[in-house]
């Protein structure tokens, strides 16, 4: 073992470790006792004195002294005088040591200690270690901040370090800030690295919607595979109990949380939201999810910051599924429920069951490409079991496709047919709808080489064109279960239906013209895509006059687009570390904007940034949006990071949201502060209405925490996502 090398590293939280007391080094590691020192006293077979940078190595430990003595027949050293010990994750400054150097056993006294790989220091009267690495100290004190920084440290009548589980034991700790003592417990364990341990989290502390409120969170490691942690919420509406039970599998993992308060002092009324969620996969084959939760009221989540869903939650999903896939088969079962928190809505309808099994093979006759699907449903009405229907649809499509590296052509057709059994109170009807799709979709690829900024690049460009026939089928006498008229997008050039769901399939006849160019680099692949397009609409779309109850001869249906929104989508990366998103949507009917979305990132490992606009078109005004965002993350120095998000609403001339975050990273401990403000959107349920908007809630949130906890809130990149908006993740920076 070289010495030298114990020190070899400066950990600044450790502490300042004694220095080597001799220049010599043991180049190697021996396993046999190795004795060095000036002076030398030999009594053969009974003792031996030693004197003067006295040096005692064996098997990766090693004692420095003044002077030693040796009892040979025991194999027992006793050294003393500026003495240092160094062992494996452990260096010790004491004034006299009595070490067995058979069982490894050792009592030391009057010793400062430090924990190197886990920047821990501090004293104690003794210390004793046992032949399975067990350190016992009596009268000792615990830190993780530098010398002279009294920041926080543990004194402790007894502390117990394991080395193997790098787990510290103490009886009795009482925590002192800056020497002053603050906190008594009567017995603690501290895990020195990042495997989990039983105990308490560090508290949060938030100021929100004028309620002061404190997490005390206790967590239990049950099992190497499943944990429980347990969070008392104190504020002054009440004790909010707080629950959260985790399980991992081979196959499974899951969650069950819960959150009760038996008596909200504002409402005077039990309060509770509860999640079951549980996931399953075998093999490549087999997946399973299942998810149930409900709520007590509509500003449950609202009011009390809950850990299952976020306060602006307008629903909560019920829903599972079991899914089979293979090259060829998909097999599928689902249940569907969904709550909404909004009761002026009506309620959507349930699905208990839907199975679903589609077929495909390649190269029939090695010519064609077959697809069967079948779908069986059926629908409930919450509250309403005398309203509810059967819907069984199956479909045939047949393609012929022709690809080379310059281009493709695909013609396909398609047969569908749908069945219907409806009631609806005493009333049953019966529907057979069916409807033949025909498509066909020719593409071209031409590439050149192309450079910038002195990179070797390649440009392609690739026109698209497809024709898309679809006849009228009457469906007014079907009722909607699932579906609803897909928004207009870039995704709306080449799609084959106009809506969610099987219960509309209107009519189309439509010629899609489309352009994009790519920009490749050989390394990463796509650098940069621009993509425009337009639908010209052959004949206007009756499916979507009935569906608005127009007549034929209606103003409305002749003054009907003859062609979609002219589409451009733009996606690039033009130097490293930027992205650029873009997405505009031109009314060319009406010559105005009907849609942009733009987003600009800059991510790097420690700084991101995004600056966001929004803009919708609508009829009604109060459905439009026109919107400016902002969110930032970054450091400040070596200790600082700043994190926040601003969205400015042009119609309302008001902010959306305003959230200003700060965080100070010490060596030995942290603390993060937060403040936002953020619209209010408040139900009634007295009077079952939502209250008039304009007014902000407000959050104030501190956190304090320290090196060993498992603190969630150090996770600074978590924060990019709090609040109304999400951050958008940049497509070419996450490779």
């Amino acid at each position: 073992m070289n010495p030298a090398s114990v020190l070899a590293s400066d950990i600044p939280c450790a502490g300042n470790r004694p220095a080597l007391q001799t220049s010599e080094a043991l180049e190697d590691e021996p396993k046999q006792l190795v004795i060095k020192a000036q002076q030398m006293e030999i009594n053969l077979n009974q003792t031996a004195q030693f004197e003067g940078q006295v040096v005692v190595a064996q098997d990766r430990q090693l004692i420095l002294a003044d002077k030693a003595l040796f009892y040979q027949p025991e194999r027992i050293i006793e050294a003393e005088g500026h003495l240092s010990f160094y062992s494996a994750g452990l260096v010790l400054q004491a004034s006299a040591v009595k070490a067995n150097l058979t069982t490894k056993a050792c009592q030391i006294q009057d010793t400062r200690y430090w924990l190197p790989d886990q920047k821990s220091h501090g004293y104690s009267d003794s210390i004793s270690i046992s032949p399975q690495k067990k350190v016992s100290m009596i009268n000792a004190s615990f830190t993780q901040c530098p010398d002279h920084n009294k920041t926080w440290s543990v004194s402790s009548q007894a502390i117990t370090y394991s080395q193997d589980k790098q787990l510290a034991t103490f009886k009795e700790p009482t925590i002192k800030i800056y020497d002053v003592p603050v906190f008594k417990l009567p017995y603690a364990q501290i895990s020195l690295n990042k495997n989990r341990q039983s105990g308490l989290l560090m508290p949060r502390v938030n100021f929100h919607n004028r309620q002061l409120r404190l997490d005390m969170p206790i967590y239990w490691n049950i099992a190497p595979q499943i944990d429980n942690t347990f969070t008392p919420n104190l504020s002054n509406r009440g004790t909010l109990l707080k629950n959260e039970l985790r399980y991992l599998t081979p196959y499974q993992q899951g969650r069950i949380q819960g959150e009760y308060i038996h008596e909200d002092a504002e409402f005077n009324q039990q309060r509770y939201a509860y999640l079951l969620q549980h996931r399953y996969q075998s093999g490549d084959h087999w997946t399973g999810m299942l998810q149930f939760q409900n709520v007590s009221d509509g500003n449950y989540f609202r009011e009390h910051l809950s850990d299952i869903q976020n306060k602006h939650t307008t629903q909560i999903n019920r829903y599972g599924h079991l899914t089979y896939r293979s090259e060829q088969w998909h097999l599928a079962a689902h249940l569907k429920d969904i709550k909404l928190l909004d009761h002026t809505l009506p309620s959507p309808y349930q699905v208990f069951p839907e199975v679903r099994a589609e077929y495909q093979s390649y190269q029939w006759l090695d010519l064609f490409d077959v697809q069967l699907t079948h779908n069986t449903s059926q629908f409930i009405k919450r509250n309403h079991s005398n309203e509810q229907a059967w819907r069984m649809h199956s479909s045939f499509q047949l393609s012929w496709p022709l690809v080379a590296p310059e281009g493709s052509l695909i013609s396909s057709v398609k047969l569908m047919h749908t069945y219907y059994q409806q009631q609806f109170e005493t009333e049953k009807t019966i529907h057979h709808r069916f409807v033949p799709q025909f498509k066909v979709n020719a593409q071209l690829r031409f590439e050149r080489p192309v450079s910038w900024l002195d990179q070797p690049l390649t440009q392609t460009l690739e026109p698209q064109l497809q024709y898309l026939y679809v006849p009228y089928r009457d469906q007014r006498s079907i009722r909607r279960y699932d579906t609803s008229l897909l928004s207009e997008d870039i995704y709306l050039l080449f799609r084959e239906r106009r809506y969610a769901g099987l219960d509309r399939l209107a009519d189309i006849n439509q010629v899609t013209l489309g352009l994009s160019s790519r920009v490749l680099q050989s390394s990463i692949g796509e650098i940069a895509k621009l993509s425009l397009g337009q639908i010209i609409y052959m004949t206007p779309s009756r499916t979507e006059r009935d569906d608005f109850n127009m007549s034929s001869s209606d103003q409305t249906l002749n003054n009907m687009p003859s062609s979609s929104p002219f589409v451009v989508g733009l996606s690039m990366q033009p130097w490293q570390d930027w992205h650029l998103e873009s997405e505009w949507l031109y009314d060319v009917h009406h010559r105005k904007n009907k849609q942009i979305a733009s987003y600009l990132s800059y991510q790097s490992e420690q700084i991101y940034t995004q600056l966001s606009h929004r803009f919708k078109f609508a009829s009604a005004a109060s459905k439009q949006i026109n919107q400016t965002g902002f969110r930032f993350l970054f450091p400040i120095g070596e200790n600082f990071q700043i994190h926040g998000n601003f969205y400015y609403d042009h119609i309302k001339k008001r902010s959306v949201e305003r959230r200003l975050g700060v965080q100070y990273n010490a060596c030995c401990w942290g603390v993060a502060l937060s403040f936002s403000q953020q619209l209010s959107t408040e139900y009634d349920e007295a009077h079952k209405t939502w209250l008039p908007d304009g007014q902000f809630d407000q959050n104030f949130e501190f956190s304090f925490y320290l090196p060993f906890s498992s603190s969630r809130h150090q996770d600074l990149k978590s924060r990019l996502n709090q609040g109304i908006f999400n951050y958008r993740e940049p497509i070419y920076l996450q490779q």
